[in-house]
């Protein structure tokens, strides 16, 4: 039970990551103005708007591998258990 607790924590945590970034980049990175407009070739360089950006891509491959890992799991669950059921029943 700790465990799925853990891996539900580590879950909201990149959700939270992959909800926030795109907000805080489009208001440090490129704000909706002519000079944000202006301004955003140069800001696409600067290290907080490259971080956010990493973040961004980061947190929904980590999301993706998630669900494949949980995918992966729940069907190897399956497996397992209509392979021993059929066992007993022969």
């Amino acid at each position: 039970m700790e465990l799925a607790i853990r891996a539900c924590a580590v879950f909201g945590t990149w959700a939270l990551v992959h909800y926030v970034t795109p907000r805080l980049y489009i208001y440090w990175c490129v704000p909706a103005t002519i000079v944000g407009f202006l301004m955003s070739p140069f800001a696409a360089a600067m290290p907080h708007c490259i971080a956010l950006r990493w973040a961004l891509v980061t947190s929904a491959d980590t999301i993706k591998t998630m669900f494949v890992l949980l995918g992966t799991w729940v069907v190897s669950h399956l497996v397992i258990n209509n392979t021993y059921a059929q066992a007993v029943a022969t």
